[in-house]
């Protein structure tokens, strides 16, 4: 007896070993604002921007997400959005401007997770060494 056929709509199969190859070709037309860094690894992706001042760079921040959100739209890619994070990297004090995507406000944080490395708002290493400390015990 066989399964009848269904028609795809998009994706891959989960754990396919070309997976994580065909997703980048899937995603290597991401656009890259000006004022902007699109770092990627796999299906990981960090959005940052550089400005003079915390509105400048969260302005840009904003306008990559709008591009990001609507590019990950038009080509039927879900983003996971208990994983986003919004970091203002500064060793000033400053006030916090929200970013919105898909209609929610990114949650802002002082620590984010990439890529396994725990990286803080002021760039220090404390938060890391701690938490894998705590794994080596």
């Amino acid at each position: 007896m066989y399964s009848r056929f269904k028609p795809i709509k998009a994706g891959v199969t989960k754990g396919c070993v070309l997976g994580t190859v065909l997703y980048l070709l899937y995603t290597s037309d991401l656009l890259q604002p000006e004022g902007t860094t699109v770092a990627t690894f796999a299906d990981d992706t960090a959005i940052m921007a550089v400005g003079d001042s915390v509105e400048e760079a969260t302005e840009k921040l904003q306008t990559a997400a709008d591009k990001l959100n609507n590019r990950t739209r038009q080509w039927l890619i879900k983003l996971n959005e208990d994983k986003l994070t919004h970091v203002n990297f500064t060793n000033r004090r400053c006030h916090h401007i929200h970013i919105i995507l898909n209609g929610k406000t990114i949650p802002h944080s002082q620590t984010t997770n990439y890529l396994g490395m725990t990286v803080d708002a002021k760039l220090h290493w404390k938060v890391h060494v701690k938490k894998n400390e705590k794994s080596l015990a």
